[in-house]
């Protein structure tokens, strides 16, 4: 289960899905959340149980910041090059996918200033004109801003035989 948390006044704004339709897809409303998406909220995400009452597990919060596009894309740009300085140790010649901050950062428990994600990244620059898709993945934190980076460690085995992305939550 996920809840929102936006700035007040910002709901006040949002375009209304039509009111005969069941809570949930009024409330997950395409147009609904785009808007709400135009400036950063939080969102905190629940374990629901499978017994009968389907009850939620409050102590399962994880929280995550959801940015504007271009706010994420600045984060990208930041946490690639942030982090290929760390990784250079251990790979000198890792490529970074670029798109590191479109993934999903959550907040480090108990904190508000610490986000970790993952960072795909190749060992090696793919041959030719192929682009790096990720081979690896470097967990990092760092500063919701892509800021002081540091890394976590480094998972080898994230994709499965067919090549999707197989990485576990954080």
């Amino acid at each position: 289960m996920s809840v929102n948390f936006a700035a007040p006044g910002t709901a006040g704004d949002l375009p209304a899905a039509k009111s005969e339709l069941p809570t949930v897809p009024r409330f997950t409303h395409g147009p609904r959340l785009a808007a709400l998406a135009s400036e950063p909220y939080y969102v905190a995400t629940y374990e629901v149980g499978s017994d009968a009452a389907r009850t939620v597990d409050v102590a399962s919060a994880r929280l995550r910041i959801v940015s504007p596009l271009e706010e994420r894309q600045e984060f990208s740009r930041r946490i690639d090059a942030a982090v290929l300085p760390l990784l250079r140790p251990r790979y000198p010649d890792a490529v970074t996918t670029g798109i590191s901050g479109l993934g999903v950062w959550r907040l480090e428990p108990g904190t508000i200033e610490r986000t970790r994600g993952y960072v795909l990244f190749c060992a090696r620059p793919p041959a030719g004109t192929e682009r790096c898709l990720g081979d690896l993945a470097a967990v990092v934190t760092a500063d919701p801003k892509g800021g002081d980076a540091a890394l976590v460690t480094v998972r080898t085995d994230i994709r499965d035989e067919r090549g999707v992305l197989r990485l576990p939550p954080l």
